[in-house]
This record gives C-alpha cells, sequence and structure tokens, in this order.
C-alpha cells in the first residue's frame, strides 16, 4: 500500500514520471485524444443560395483507468496523444466536397501498461447546387474502460482545457489526451 494518499498528477505532456518512495501501487486514468475533423464541401451556386456539406465530426478519444503496482525509484514513460488534424475544406462554384478526411487522434498510455486510444477523424462532406447536401461520417470514438462519472465539476488536477466545459469521459473531437496519476 502507498503511504501518501490524496495525490492526484496531472500531465497534458509526454514526460517520465519518478515513483516517489513508499508508494507501491498507483491509479492511473488515460485519455486518447480527439480525431479531427472532416473537410466542409461548400458550393457558391448561380441561384445566390450556398450548398454546404459539413466534414463529419471526429472521434472522441478513448478512456481507461486501473490501478497498477509501481516500484519505488523508478521511472515511468508517459504519453500524452495529440489530437487529429482537421481535414481541409474546398469552396466553389457549384459543387464541392471537402479535399481531405480529419486525421486519427493519438493513443496515451503510462509506461504502455494503461492506454487509451485516440478517436477516427471525420470524412469530408460534399454540396452541389439545388441538390441534397451531404454531411460527412463522424468519426469512431476509442474504446472507454472503467469510466466512472465525475462528482463534480471541478476537477483541478486534470489539465486546463482539454475536457470541455463539463467532465465527461472522453477527450473531444481535435481535443489532446491527458494522463492522471493518483495515489
Amino acid at each position: 500500500t502507498s503511504s501518501f494518499q490524496g495525490v492526484k498528477i496531472g500531465f497534458n505532456n509526454s514526460t517520465t514520471w519518478i515513483c516517489p518512495s513508499n508508494v507501491n501501487q498507483i491509479t492511473v486514468e488515460v485519455w486518447g485524444a480527439g480525431g479531427g475533423s472532416g473537410g466542409d464541401g461548400v458550393s457558391y451556386c448561380p441561384s445566390d443560395t450556398l450548398g454546404y456539406g459539413n466534414g463529419g465530426v471526429g472521434g472522441k478519444g478513448g478512456y481507461n483507468k486501473q490501478s497498477i503496482a509501481v516500484t519505488p525509484g523508478t521511472s515511468y514513460i508517459i504519453t500524452v496523444g495529440n489530437q487529429g488534424n482537421n481535414g481541409t475544406g474546398n469552396y466553389s462554384l457549384n459543387s464541392s466536397c471537402g479535399i481531405s478526411s480529419g486525421t486519427v487522434g493519438e493513443s496515451s498510455s503510462f509506461d504502455g501498461i494503461v492506454t487509451a486510444v485516440g478517436g477516427t477523424g471525420g470524412s469530408i462532406g460534399c454540396s452541389q447546387c439545388n441538390s441534397t447536401n451531404n454531411p460527412g461520417t463522424n468519426g469512431t470514438d476509442g474504446l472507454v474502460t472503467n469510466y466512472t462519472p465525475a462528482t463534480t465539476l471541478s476537477r483541478p488536477y486534470i489539465p486546463n482545457g482539454y475536457l470541455g466545459l463539463t467532465p465527461n469521459c472522453c477527450a473531444n473531437s481535435g481535443v489532446k489526451g491527458a494522463v492522471v496519476i493518483s495515489y
């Protein structure tokens, strides 16, 4: 068992963590990064209307929570996944499809022991004058394992700005991952 209690450390960049003395077990929460959104297709029509095919929204990053044994004085590699890039849109006369889809959000992990994958990218949207616009397909969310909803809105140990305005299981589209250690 650990001699410390109530310590929570949040990481929003990749780094190395050295296990403190007298800490033999930790709980790790890992968020994969969100995928990027697909490029929009926008058509400028001769009839002064606008065709708009939204690109698909990137998938949410996955989440994983586990309690694991650790060894004091040992260095552990923390990998925080970068968000997927948004695709490129296309704006032209009469008909248009986005140029590129969003890319996959990267996985995050605690020393390769606890891992959460990123969400996939959304696909391109297409539009055409005087026709039905075709939105892109949303990306696939990463797998969620052992998630327990937060009991409060305040979670100061989680790095700022990556979970959105309300706590939820997953990093949203285009948002970087994170790792949290508690003991």
